[in-house]
């Protein structure tokens, strides 16, 4: 409230106490009107007793201003009622917009559009709020009932006679349309970002921008699910709205409106499409710490808890900063988030939090290996706990697959039953996953038991193997040369080796025309992020490459470049199975550079790392970066772990590797 505002609540209490009902009922009944109004707007003190307040003071006004006596005053009373019961913080939400409606339309009574054209149009207005808000009754028949209130305010409201007015329900007319359920999902989208542009036109000149805000905060959010258009470009339109809506939700003065708009600009920097992503990845750390500035677990625990998880997908997505860190906030992050996100309470979000929290483990690089892939199992199997086969068949198959995985990763348990379980759990996701309803995925569990039984250790090597063969040909009656030629090529040249190996004898791959294959010497880590990162293979070419000498370490800084457009998952996953290509590729260049190259004991995280004769820590793929605009992934090999104190490697081995890299892998298919 401005300090006029204050005075006035004042000077109308002074007014008060010099006055009865029974004295001056006239004077004491506007008195009790005016300040049941500066209540209502009252920005000091607690909101809801102001609320409060002012339903007691409008109720004392109506004991005199009856319909009967006064019917012009009584209306324009009931309206003021109606909008303070629609605010009202205490009490029943659903019994307050009730009585909220039961005001409206009394006024409505009295105030007809020939008596009051004002009134009428503001009732309306007012009616069309409430509906669009009101959980009770049929959702459907509500939004219809708020879409055809704003229509009757906007007979009156013109923009001409009041700007002001016609812009306020054009923006409540947006917002009943950017929910409706009747009627196509993407015209009621585009209605709500007409009105809603229509709004911001007379807004944007209003001195009071604080509805402005409102309209932009509500475009951004019809350009989140609008199901048209292109969807980079409507990303874009919510970080402008936003950004917008910031300039007048400061967190002084309007410290809720800030957060959320803040959270918000989180999840559309993580969803976005353009731009560079390790900058948009950066940008969602630094909104959700805003966020959390307001946000707490005590005063908005649902709020504090989702920045907390959004926080904690960007750390785990992050390619800048340590890796080993960057995990660890990932982990630290999603156990907050878990302090609210109950299994009770919120089922789907502790659901998703602890398939992240697998995610996190078994890319964890601190740790012990064996207890951290226990760990990622545990969280798997939390997870069934929600998603069930009867109720989320496609995401509980989805966990079987990735419970298969870490089985087959197990160093923990008897490594027998880690086998059976790994086939157990791959057999199960093709109960949901079958070749009927899910082709695709159905020929990758087939790939994944090749797997599984070609890396059995123990029993009989000729029978895992034919059972491998097995599983590969029944991939192979799904990846057929003409549909998915790629994966036809990579079944073919895996079954080609094995057969070989198989029938003691080289057997020529029988590969498609033109494909090329990884040809690995250790393909394993490539195979199993391939299953999890699927996608149509892309061809790859080293555009730019370099030897980084520092008086620290030397780094071998690779960049590859792809030609087709993808989406932001697309490329995604082909930058994901670049890198593990890559992690794997190292020994092969090292042994073609005649450099003696052993597998390391110690991996980094889910990635192999490899000792090199001229290093005396193990070396890995360290870091990566991807630009989908400019169609780049760009990787980092060097030292894993830094030991300080320690020399950096001899230069002319690492040109050595750089040299072997331009010649072996200048082009690859991933």
């Amino acid at each position: 409230m401005q300090p006029d505002d204050e005075t006035m609540i004042r000077t109308t209490q002074q007014m008060l106490s010099m006055i009865t009902r029974q004295s001056h009922p006239g004077k004491w009944a506007i008195c009790h009107a005016v300040l049941g109004g500066c209540y209502a707007h009252r920005r000091m003190g607690e909101r809801a007793e102001n609320l409060e307040l002012a339903i007691q003071h409008y109720q004392q006004a109506l004991v005199v201003f009856t319909r009967l006596d006064e019917p012009e005053k009584w209306a324009l009373l009931q309206n003021d009622l109606g909008e303070a019961y629609r605010n009202r913080l205490r009490g029943e939400r659903d019994e307050n917009l009730k009585q909220a409606i039961i005001h409206y339309n009394l006024a409505l009574e009295v105030g007809t559009r020939q008596a009051n054209p004002e009134l009428w149009a503001a009732a309306h207005n007012n009616l069309g709020i409430v509906y669009a808000k009101g959980t009770q009754g049929d959702q459907t028949e509500n939004l219809e009932q708020a879409i055809f209130h704003c229509k009757q305010a906007l007979e009156v409201y013109t923009r001409q006679a009041y700007p002001d007015d016609w812009a306020m329900t054009q923006n409540n007319l947006g917002s009943a349309y950017r929910i409706r359920i009747l009627g196509d999902r993407s015209e009621n989208t585009e209605l709500a970002i007409f009105h809603l542009k229509q709004a911001l036109e007379v807004q944007c000149q209003q001195p009071d921008r604080e509805q402005w805000a409102g309209t932009l905060t509500n475009l951004a959010l019809a350009y989140w699910t609008r199901p048209g258009g292109d969807r980079a470009e409507n990303i874009e339109q919510v970080i402008q709205c936003s950004q917008k809506a910031l300039q007048v939700y400061t967190r002084a003065a309007y410290p809720a409106d800030w957060a959320e708009t803040h959270l918000k600009l989180a999840l559309a920097f993580y969803s976005r499409l353009l731009g560079n992503r390790a900058e948009n990845l950066e940008q969602v750390i630094q909104h959700c710490s805003q966020a959390l500035e307001v946000y707490s677990r005590t005063t908005v625990p649902e709020k504090w808890a989702q920045a907390q998880h959004q926080l904690a997908l960007a750390y785990f997505d992050r390619t800048r900063g340590d890796r080993a860190d960057n995990i660890e906030q990932t982990i630290a992050h999603l156990n907050l988030a878990l302090q609210v996100f109950t299994t009770s309470a919120f089922p789907e979000e502790w659901a998703s939090a602890h398939g992240f929290l697998a995610f996190a483990y078994e890319d964890r690089i601190r740790g012990e290996r064996a207890e951290n892939i226990e760990r990622a199992i545990n969280h798997y199997q939390q997870v069934l706990q929600v998603h069930t086969r009867q109720n989320y068949p496609d995401q509980w198959a989805d966990s079987q697959n990735c419970l298969a995985l870490d089985y087959l990763k197990r160093q923990k348990g008897d490594q027998a039953k880690n086998f059976e379980q790994a086939v157990q759990h791959c057999q199960l996701s093709l109960e949901v996953h079958t070749r009927a309803a899910y082709p695709y995925k159905w020929a990758m569990h087939q790939m994944l038991l090749a797997m599984i039984y070609l890396d059995r250790k123990q029993g009989d090597p000729a029978e895992y193997t034919a059972q491998a063969i097995h599983y590969f040909q029944q991939a192979l009656e799904v990846f057929t040369p003409a549909q998915y030629p790629d994966e036809y090529a990579r079944v073919q040249a895996e079954l080609a080796k094995v057969e070989g190996e198989h029938d003691g004898e080289a057997k020529a791959p029988k590969i498609s025309p033109g494909a090329i294959l990884p040809g690995l010497a250790y393909p394993k880590f490539y195979n199993e992020e391939s299953l999890l990162r699927p996608g149509k293979k892309q061809i790859l070419k080293l555009t730019k490459s370099i030897v980084l000498d520092s008086p620290h370490l030397v780094l071998l800084i690779l960049n590859y470049q792809w030609q087709a457009d993808l989406s932001d998952d697309e490329a995604q996953n082909l930058a994901s199975r670049a890198i593990a290509f890559l992690s794997c590729a190292i020994y092969d260049a090292a042994t073609q550079a005649r450099l003696n190259c052993q597998p390391s004991s110690i991996p980094n995280g889910r990635r192999p790392a490899w000792m090199v004769e001229f290093e005396k820590s193990p070396i890995s793929l360290t870091m990566s970066d991807i630009d989908v605009p400019e169609k780049t992934c760009q990787v980092t090999i060097g030292p894993m772990v830094m030991r300080s104190g320690t020399p950096p490697g001899d230069k002319n081995h690492w040109e050595k590797l750089h040299n072997s890299f331009k010649t072996k892998f200048g082009t690859i298919t991933v």
